[in-house]
């Protein structure tokens, strides 16, 4: 399934399974539960998700990217949207 966000928009998902994520176009910077490294995924790149466990996606530019499950019988992915943008002066 392809998704696209805007601009410091942020995303978080829950994959029951291993899956893949690949940015088709702009960047995004991407942290995992279980991995304390922050990746920053641009055009072409992916990350392999291995199991169950949360990930944060921020958009550091307008993006797509495709979320693949390479399970034989793909289970549930649960996918919370976020909008946050950087604060507006006077608000």
């Amino acid at each position: 399934m392809e998704y696209c966000m805007k601009k410091g928009e942020v995303m978080s998902l829950t994959a029951a399974e291993r899956s893949v994520i690949r940015v088709q176009a702009g960047e995004v910077w991407l942290t995992s539960g279980d991995d304390s490294r922050d990746h920053f995924l641009y055009r072409g790149d992916s990350f392999a998700k291995n199991g169950d466990g949360l990930v944060v996606l921020e958009s550091l530019a307008d993006c797509a990217f495709t979320i693949r499950s390479l399970a034989a019988a793909p289970g549930r992915v649960t996918i919370r949207l976020t909008l946050a943008g950087a604060p507006k002066a006077g608000i």
